[in-house]
């Protein structure tokens, strides 16, 4: 849900005014896919392991619309919410004891949107950069664990509807697909590697 600041009050419909400098609060599930391969140094085989979590994020985002015309709205925000996704996954191929976890703590973007009103809604495209914090850890037969906490940096794209509701207020809802890059490379006592 936002709140646009100083555009005054909407006109009768179908115009909505998107101009302005707006701030919300951001909430949802969230997906996470995490795939390792490396060598298995006992059997000779590329080996891979993957781990699917799921989770919950929330926090907050400002933003600015410019209305070009009357139907078009281009823009830029920001986000930065606490990223809930725990989770441990054993199916690691060809090898008898393994365990790759990852935790995620935080995620941030920064991007631009371009949108279609229609009148009480707005129908966007976004695009931009993004920043997530991951801790993995990788264990293998025995072996001592490896754990890596790193920021990763990558792209977010997606799209949604804005609806404008009473007042400056507005809700949305929203798909974000993000990729964070490549994690650090997992040696789990030699024999392993992802």
């Amino acid at each position: 849900m936002n709140h646009l600041f100083g555009a005054g009050k909407n006109g009768p419909l179908p115009q909505t005014n998107w101009n302005g400098l707006y701030a919300g609060v951001v909430g949802g599930r969230a997906l996470a896919a995490v795939r390792g391969t490396g060598t298995d140094g006992n059997a000779g085989i590329p080996p891979e392991i993957g781990n699917n979590g799921t989770g919950f994020h929330a926090g907050g985002q400002v933003g600015y619309n410019w209305m070009l015309s009357s139907r078009v709205v281009v823009g830029v925000e920001g986000d930065f919410s606490h990223l809930g996704i725990n989770h441990a996954s054993d199916n690691y191929y060809n090898v008898g004891d393994a365990i790759l976890t990852i935790d995620t703590s935080w995620i941030a973007t920064l991007r631009g949107r371009l949108g279609y009103s229609t009148g009480p809604a707005l129908l966007y495209v976004t695009g931009g950069a993004a920043w997530v914090k991951v801790k993995d850890f990788f264990w293998a037969d025995n072996h001592a664990g490896v754990t890596s906490i790193r920021t990763l940096s990558g792209w977010a794209a997606g799209g949604g509807i804005e609806t404008a509701l009473s007042g400056n207020w507005s809700a949305k809802t929203e798909y974000l697909f993000v990729d964070a890059g490549r994690g650090a490379t997992l040696d789990g006592g030699g024999a392993y590697i992802i």
